[in-house]
């Protein structure tokens, strides 16, 4: 099965692995523009999906580990422009599914809303 690479670049940027429990992983997103001077843009946060083999028009892709797309987005994975706002929302590595992941980041912007009102 194909893994998630270590650095990977798509829409212009290049993400490179920060941590990786399971199927929990945290990627940094780095903007290049400026070989000299990169900037880190933020942190994407997400539940490795598993894709199966599949056919398209008579070529046979092999399946694995895929990083999100755009619409993953707020279901199974989350963009966070510093790495503490990720541990203030929670110890990622303590969920381990999808569900129970939305479940808790909902729970806590609803909570959130509470307080401020």
């Amino acid at each position: 099965m194909k893994t998630l690479e270590n650095t990977i670049k798509k829409n212009g940027f290049t993400y490179k692995l920060h941590k990786r429990e399971d199927d929990l992983a945290i990627y940094e997103q780095w903007d290049y523009d400026n070989p000299d001077k990169p900037i880190l843009i933020a942190y994407e946060v997400f539940i490795v999906k598993i894709t199966k083999d599949f056919e398209i028009k008579g070529k046979q892709i092999t399946g694995g580990e895929r990083f999100p797309r755009n619409e993953d987005f707020g279901y199974t994975a989350w963009t966070y422009s510093t790495f503490g706002n990720i541990l203030s929302l929670y110890p990622y590595t303590q969920y381990k599914n999808a569900k129970e992941l939305a479940y808790n980041k909902f729970e806590y912007l609803k909570n959130r809303e509470n307080l401020e009102e």
